[in-house]
């Protein structure tokens, strides 16, 4: 069962950032101008735009304005652990126009 909020290409992107530390994986997405990477495999703007927008992944760059790091957070890893899990985001939008 998969969450109906990611799409198969952000949820290969969460499970590599939700797993352990180890040489091929440090966990981040890191862009450079128009290069988005997650360990040795490159994805897209569109990916990257989404995971931010669900507030699924937050910002953790140091400040370069050309280099920026992005890293899962935990609705990042709740909604990788359950599909039927809810971004706190979507039920604040709900709440707000309901």
């Amino acid at each position: 069962m998969r969450n109906k909020y990611l799409t198969p290409a952000m949820e290969t992107v969460l499970k590599w950032m939700a797993r352990p530390y180890s040489d091929d994986n440090d966990g981040e997405i890191v862009t450079e101008g128009l290069d988005i990477w997650y360990g040795l495999n490159r994805t897209n703007r569109i990916v990257l735009k989404k995971l931010l927008v669900l507030c699924l992944i937050s910002d953790v760059s140091l400040g370069n304005e050309r280099l920026r790091r992005y890293a899962i957070n935990e609705d990042g890893r709740r909604i990788i652990k359950d599909p039927r899990y809810v971004p706190q985001i979507i039920r604040a939008l709900r709440r707000r126009t309901s």
